[in-house]
């Protein structure tokens, strides 16, 4: 009796040591990646539109096209995505998971080890920022591939490449066209005789045109 009194004891002793443990190293693991995160998203890249700058047609189609479900997007997809190979099933966070990978790349972590820290930075990014400063930082950090020998990053820089301007100086049909480079700017090279590239811009702006407007 004496002995099951001790092996119990020591089981149960020995199960709250290692949640403790665990607990902790959760929790100095949640404020080392917060830290992170945090520092990543005060250090912007140049130039930079905030938010307020930002064309509402760009807003738009990011809105209703590009990432229609990730306003609605919440901590419960986490869990999910940690459990599922599937991406597919989350495109409701797409764009927080999109701001994750840009802010916090493998840099040779294991995939298990990175897949703990995006839960973590997922967890932080929705309980310290809002949807528009996520979708801001994404838009701004966005890339575009390698262009001339040189990494082009972000919408403003894309838009002075390819259209020779600001991206608050755009027309309606440019932003859609920024647009639809950034899905893949090899196959959407903006030039009259890419077809591909004038059907999807076209098909982009029938998309958010007004209801009863005229179609492109």
């Amino acid at each position: 009796m004496s002995s099951l009194k001790f092996i119990l004891t020591f089981f149960f002793t020995a199960s709250f040591a290692v949640t403790g443990a665990l607990s902790l190293f959760t929790l100095v693991e949640y404020r080392r990646v917060s830290k992170a995160l945090d520092t990543a998203m005060v250090i912007k890249p140049h130039p930079y539109v905030p938010f307020k700058d930002l064309p509402p047609s760009l807003i738009k189609i990011m809105n209703e096209v590009e990432y229609p479900q990730s306003a609605l997007c919440n901590e419960w997809s986490a869990f999910q995505k940690l459990v599922s190979d599937t991406p597919s099933l989350h495109l409701d966070c797409k764009l927080s998971w999109e701001l994750i990978e840009i802010l916090m790349p493998p840099q040779g972590r294991g995939t298990f080890i990175k897949g703990v820290e995006d839960q973590m930075a997922f967890i932080r990014l929705h309980l310290n920022y809002s949807y528009d400063q996520i979708l801001e930082q994404v838009i701004n950090r966005h890339s575009f591939g390698n262009v001339e020998g040189r990494e082009l990053g972000g919408f403003q820089n894309a838009s002075t490449y390819y259209f020779k301007r600001n991206l608050n100086e755009l027309s309606l049909e440019q932003v859609a066209g920024v647009v639809v480079v950034s899905r893949n700017p090899t196959y959407y090279h903006p030039v009259a005789e890419n077809r591909m590239y004038q059907r999807s811009r076209t098909f982009l702006l029938n998309l958010i045109r007004p209801q009863g407007a005229p179609a492109y």
